[in-house]
């Protein structure tokens, strides 16, 4: 438990960054869509994007705030932690039947809250947002 003032969970001292590596592993690669219509990849499309949005937006690695997958992983996390797993093999199977268990709507809620996303990212100048 952390004692803060109200309201200043997100500032940057209160945050600890997060190690990549340690104890048990399992190696997930995954993919996820919302809406993978053809028209979304005409040339006029891709040509109309490159006019309107001529500056990259660049996005620090492994983002939760501006790429959905994180939030994704996040939430097989959680179904993941319901339950008693106690070998690597056993965990590899809990994966991907909880991942084949993710219903197409939580990937398109993700999708859709991109541009509240990125108005919060910007609001906080690049640090944490809530989400």
């Amino acid at each position: 438990m952390v004692w803060r003032k109200p309201n200043n969970e997100l500032e940057m001292k209160n945050l600890t960054p997060s190690v990549k590596h340690g104890g048990g592993s399992q190696m997930v690669w995954g993919c996820m869509s919302a809406d993978n219509d053809p028209k979304h990849n005409a040339h006029i499309c891709i040509l109309w994007a490159l006019y309107h949005c001529p500056q990259v937006i660049r996005t620090p690695a492994q983002s939760p705030d501006l790429n959905p997958i994180e939030n994704i992983w996040d939430h097989l996390n959680n179904r993941i932690r319901n339950f008693k797993i106690s070998s690597k093999n056993e965990l590899g199977e809990k994966l991907m039947s909880e991942w084949d268990k993710i219903e197409g709507n939580v990937c398109a809620n993700r999708v859709k809250s991109m541009p509240k996303r990125l108005n919060e990212v910007i609001k906080c100048k690049g640090g944490p947002t809530h989400y």
